[in-house]
């Protein structure tokens, strides 16, 4: 599978944070939630092509530390589940069992001269042609970002933050829209580990911007909008 790519907008991020006092907030800390839209970029278009985005979220904790009067150093762990959506313009198939088992594809063997495969090597196996995938992962992520703030306008406060994402893989399942080749109809197989086709860890970079609105002492709620594009297959 050649480089299908993860891209996610968050759309409404929000923070609780507290701090110190006002007036001398070295460090903050707080909770993460992001509702999100996140799709696959395809490099392998002649294989390829999109199959649209999918509405996921993540939480986490979230936690900021002081450098000057508008720059903060932000990080934290946080769950992100992901997905996207692929379609396929080639033969893209494999054998399943009715465990939902991958039969690895150095076990299969072929008749020589003929190109087919030799059918007591997929014994108990059922082969199915992929139309549709969808993902759905899990990964554990920790960002790395620098934050600029304005000063305090009222009650508000508006910033703008760039950094880098590491994540590490948790699981991964699909949903597949197939051809049976024994039955020759269409159907479908749902919640298919795939875990072992994903990378173990993959990096991205980030890019946000919202308003952080006062709402008592040292306590604030976040807004935002951030774009992430993440790197590796």
């Amino acid at each position: 599978m050649k480089k299908i790519l993860l891209v996610a907008i968050s759309l409404i991020g929000f923070t609780l944070a507290k701090g110190q006092e006002a007036s001398d907030k070295k460090f903050r800390f707080g909770l993460k939630g992001t509702p999100s839209l996140s799709w696959l970029k395809i490099d392998d278009e002649k294989t390829y092509e999109k199959g649209g985005s999918m509405a996921k979220f993540g939480y986490g904790l979230m936690m900021e530390f002081k450098i000057t009067d508008v720059a903060w150093f932000s990080t934290g762990l946080q769950v992100d589940y992901d997905g996207g959506k692929w379609k396929s313009k080639d033969s893209i198939s494999y054998f399943i069992n009715k465990d939902n088992e991958f039969l690895e594809s150095e076990s299969i063997k072929f008749i020589p001269t003929t190109n087919l495969y030799d059918s007591t090597s997929t014994a108990g196996y059922t082969p199915y042609g992929i139309k549709n995938r969808a993902y759905r992962s899990m990964y554990l992520t920790i960002p790395l970002t620098l934050r600029l703030k304005t000063k305090e306008i009222g009650y508000m406060t508006y910033f703008g933050g760039f950094g880098f994402l590491t994540s590490i893989h948790i699981r991964t399942k699909a949903d597949d829209d197939v051809v049976s080749y024994i039955t020759d109809g269409p159907s479908s197989l749902e919640k298919i580990d795939i875990s072992k086709d994903m990378n173990f860890i993959r990096f991205g970079l980030t890019l946000s911007g919202g308003l952080e609105i006062n709402l008592s002492g040292s306590t604030s709620v976040l807004l935002g909008l951030s774009f992430n594009q993440f790197f590796l297959n």
